[in-house]
C-alpha cells in the first residue's frame, strides 16, 4: 500500500508538471537556437529546415566563439527542431526524475521511505518561487543548462552512495559525470566538488583508494575542462572588460552581497522561509552536540529574524541595511549548518551542501547573477529539507501532518497562480504563431507584406524579450529579414 501511495504521488507530480509546462511557449533565445540563428556572425545555414551537419557546424562555431555549453544545447536544438511538445515532454520527464531522486536520496539517508516524504518532495516543486520558475524551469534555453543536467548529477549521487557497485553502474557513472560537468558552470562546479570531496572522504575514512571513485571524478574533470577551456568563453569575457579586470577581492566585494540576497531575497521568499525554518529546527535539535552553544544560538536567532523579516518586509528600501547585516550573518549560518551535518554524521548531506554552496561561490567570477543561478542551490537543498522533514516526522508525526496540510494548500495556490499566468501568455503566443505562419505562407506565394503585427506577452510569466529578437523570430518562421515585426500593444 505504501509503495502504491508513493507511485501515485509521483504520477500526480508528473501530471502537474505536464499540465503547467503545456502553457509554456518558446521565448527569446529559444527562437535563435532552434533556427541556428542565435549567433549573428555565424555564416552557416540557418532556419528550421537545416540538416544534422548544420547543427554540428553551428555548435562548433558556438564553442569557438561564444562558450562551451554546447553538449546540452545540442539536445535543445534537436528537441525544438522536432517540436515544442517534444521539448516539453522531455523536460517533464527530467523534472520528475530530479524530484524522485530528491526523495530517494533523502529517504535512503534517513532510512525512511514514508509516503509523506514523497508528498513533501512534490510540494517542494509546487512551492517553487515564480522568478525561479520563470528564469530556469520555463525558459528552455535556460532549463536545458540549469535544470536538466541536475538529473544526471542526482543520479550519480544516488548510485555512488554505495561503495561497492557493479561494473556497468560504474561505467554509467563515468558517462553521467562527464555529461553533467559539460553542461553549465555552476552544475559543473557542483558535480566536480561533490565527487572530489566524496573520493577524498572515502580515502580518509577507509584508508584506501577506490579506483572507480577516482575514475568517475576524472570523468567529471574532463567534462569540466572541455566546458571551461572553450575559446568562446574568452571571447565573451571581452564583452565586460571592466568586471574581468577586477582582482578577486574586488569581485568578492561586488558579488557576494548580490549572490546572498538573490538566493534569500524578494524573488525567493518561499524558499527563504523553507530554508530558515527547516535549518532553524535542525540547528535546535543538534544544539546539545556543540561545546560552544552560542555558535548555534547565533544561527537560531538569525533564522528567526530572517523568517520574520521576509514575511513582513522587502529586502530593499528603508530596511536594506538591517537586511544586509542579517545576510552577512547568513554566511556564517551556512557554516553552522555544515557543522550540524558533520556532528549528525551525515557525510553525504555535508558534501551535497558544501557543493551547493560552491556552486554559488562560483558566481563570484561572473559579471552578473541571474535568478536561474540560484536553481542548483535550491534544488540541492531540497534533499536536506526532506531529510529534516524525516526527523520531524519521527519526532512529531501529528505536527508533521498539520505542516503537510498547510504547505499543500500553499503549494496548490502557488502552482495555480503560476499556471494561470502562463496560460494567458500561451493564448497570446499561439495567436502570434498563427499570424506569423500565415504571413510566411503569403510571402512565399508572392504577396508583398512589409509589416507583421503581433501582441506582447506578460513578461512576468515569461522571459523579457528585448529589441532585436525579431531577427530570431523571422529565422524561426522563415520570414524575410526586410519584413518588420512590431508589437501592437
Amino acid at each position: 500500500m505504501k509503495n502504491k501511495k508513493i507511485l501515485l504521488i509521483f504520477l500526480s507530480l508528473f501530471i502537474l508538471v505536464l499540465l503547467q509546462i503545456h502553457y509554456v511557449w518558446i521565448y527569446y533565445d529559444d527562437y535563435g537556437y532552434a533556427s541556428l540563428s542565435y549567433l549573428v556572425n555565424y555564416r552557416g545555414n540557418i532556419g528550421m529546415h537545416t540538416s544534422f551537419s548544420d547543427i554540428i557546424s553551428f555548435l562548433v562555431y558556438h564553442y569557438n566563439n561564444w562558450g562551451g555549453r554546447v553538449l546540452w544545447f545540442f539536445l535543445e536544438v534537436i528537441l525544438l527542431k522536432t517540436s515544442i511538445s517534444a521539448y516539453k515532454i522531455v523536460q517533464s520527464i527530467f523534472t520528475l526524475g530530479i524530484y524522485y531522486l530528491i526523495y530517494k536520496i533523502a529517504s535512503k539517508i534517513s532510512k525512511n521511505n514514508n509516503w509523506r516524504l514523497a508528498l513533501f518532495t512534490m510540494i517542494c516543486f509546487l512551492l517553487t518561487d515564480l522568478m525561479i520558475i520563470r528564469d530556469s524551469y520555463y525558459w528552455f534555453t535556460a532549463s536545458v543548462l540549469y535544470l536538466l543536467p541536475i538529473l544526471p548529477v542526482f543520479l550519480i549521487i544516488y548510485l555512488t552512495m554505495e561503495k561497492d557497485r557493479k561494473l556497468l553502474i560504474n561505467i554509467l557513472c563515468i558517462i553521467l559525470a562527464f555529461i553533467a560537468a559539460w553542461s553549465q558552470e555552476q552544475v559543473s562546479v557542483f558535480i566536480v566538488s561533490y565527487l572530489g570531496l566524496l573520493t577524498l572522504f572515502r580515502i580518509i575514512t577507509d584508508k584506501k583508494l577506490n579506483k572507480w571513485d577516482i575514475l568517475i571524478t576524472l570523468g567529471a574533470l574532463l567534462g569540466f575542462a572541455i566546458l571551461m577551456l572553450a575559446p568562446g568563453s574568452k571571447e565573451r569575457m571581452n564583452s565586460d572588460t571592466a568586471f574581468y579586470s577586477l582582482d578577486i577581492i574586488h569581485k568578492m566585494i561586488k558579488n557576494i552581497p548580490i549572490i546572498v540576497v538573490s538566493n534569500f531575497g524578494d524573488n525567493t521568499k518561499i524558499f527563504t522561509v523553507l530554508f530558515f525554518t527547516s535549518s532553524l529546527y535542525y540547528m535546535f535539535i543538534n544544539r546539545n552536540k556543540f561545546k560552544y552553544k552560542f555558535i548555534i544560538d547565533i544561527g537560531i536567532i538569525n533564522s528567526m529574524a530572517l523568517i520574520l523579516f521576509n514575511i513582513l518586509f522587502a529586502s530593499s528600501g528603508y530596511h536594506e541595511k538591517l537586511y544586509m547585516i542579517m545576510m552577512g550573518i547568513t554566511l556564517l549560518q551556512l557554516l553552522i549548518i555544515l557543522l550540524c551535518l558533520y556532528k549528525d554524521n551525515k557525510p553525504i548531506l555535508f558534501i551535497i551542501f558544501t557543493s551547493a554552496i560552491l556552486s554559488q561561490a562560483a558566481m563570484i567570477m561572473a559579471p552578473y547573477f541571474p535568478m536561474r543561478s540560484a536553481t542548483m542551490f535550491e534544488i540541492s537543498y531540497y534533499i536536506i529539507f526532506i531529510y529534516i522533514i524525516s526527523i520531524l516526522l519521527k519526532n512529531n508525526k501529528l505536527f508533521t501532518n498539520y505542516l503537510l496540510i498547510v504547505l499543500t494548500i500553499m503549494g496548490i495556490y502557488n502552482y495555480y497562480t503560476i499556471t494561470e499566468g502562463y496560460s494567458k501568455n500561451y493564448e497570446v503566443k499561439v495567436a502570434n504563431e498563427k499570424i506569423l505562419k500565415a504571413a510566411s505562407k503569403k510571402i512565399k506565394k508572392g504577396k508583398n507584406i512589409k509589416i507583421i503585427k503581433i501582441k506582447r506577452c506578460d513578461q512576468i510569466y515569461g522571459v523579457v524579450e528585448p529589441d532585436g529578437i525579431e531577427y530570431y523570430i523571422k529565422r524561426y518562421y522563415d520570414i524575410p529579414v526586410d519584413v518588420s515585426i512590431v508589437y501592437d500593444n
